[in-house]
């Protein structure tokens, strides 16, 4: 069992170039799909998920280092763990007697879908959006008093002032000019995890802290989309709405500035 996992995962480093590749515009995930295999990446994290019939071989890693390992048997709605090991090999004992839902474990791939889809959607946002500036134009140009259209919200690329981007209740992004940090959980309930990323190039970004490492574009994209869903949540949020008040909830947490 451990030679065929250290196979699969062989196979696919080898051909990560010839990936299909798509990247979450809101989750700041990038896929990549070969054969049965979809690698999610995201940050420092790696999750592949291999699909052999109804077996799925699922490895976690951190750094480039592998820190999980499961296998599990589909039956029906339910799921079998069949092995989960760490990352020195060992057996981690199962919490879950009775197995887990095999939809829980479509996660990945509805979510790559969820991606595609999004992609193809955006690029019809775009083609709509070029078709009502090229009707705006053409109305000014017959001298008609027409309203230009709306604008797609779009993060400033290098803010002169400080930036605060709340993409979670207990996690934010904060830019200035070039220098993006990622802070997780709460100043008032400490620790705090930052990690500091430096974009550049337009298509590039450097993780300065910590372990400094340099990225491709798709991780910039991810940066920015995190940015850019941020900024059309506020764009569009209804807080002030009257029919958006006084409805039931939990306690807003202490830092979440959404």
């Amino acid at each position: 069992m451990a030679f065929t996992l250290l196979l699969l995962i062989g196979v696919s480093s080898l051909s990560h170039a010839q990936a299909r590749v798509v990247q979450s515009s809101l989750l700041g995930i990038q896929y990549r799909i070969l054969g049965d295999t979809i690698w999610r990446d995201r940050d420092t994290t790696s999750v592949q998920s291999v699909y052999r019939g109804d077996t799925l071989y699922e490895n976690r890693f951190v750094f480039g280092r592998k820190i999980q390992s499961e296998i599990f048997v589909i039956n029906g709605d339910n799921a079998k763990i069949v092995s989960s090991l760490d990352g020195a090999g060992k057996t981690i004992p199962s919490t879950r007697s009775n197995g887990t839902s095999a939809g829980g474990l479509e996660g990945t791939r509805m979510l790559l879908e969820n991606a595609f889809r999004t992609v193809d959607s955006d690029a019809r946002m775009r083609e709509a959006e070029a078709r009502l500036q090229e009707s705006y134009q053409r109305a000014l140009a017959l001298g008609l008093d027409v309203r230009p259209p709306p604008k797609r919200a779009v993060p400033d690329s290098s803010p002169t002032v400080k930036r605060v981007y709340p993409i979670a209740a207990s996690r934010l992004l904060e830019q200035l000019g070039d220098t993006v940090r990622y802070i997780s959980r709460c100043a008032a309930r400490p620790p705090v995890d930052t990690t500091v990323y430096l974009l550049f190039a337009s298509d590039s970004v450097r993780r300065l802290s910590p372990s400094p490492r340099t990225f491709d574009a798709m991780m910039a994209r991810a940066v920015r989309s995190d940015m850019r869903s941020v900024a059309t949540r506020q764009a569009v949020s209804v807080s002030d709405s009257s029919l958006a008040k006084n409805i039931p909830g939990f306690s807003k947490w202490p830092c979440d500035l959404r």
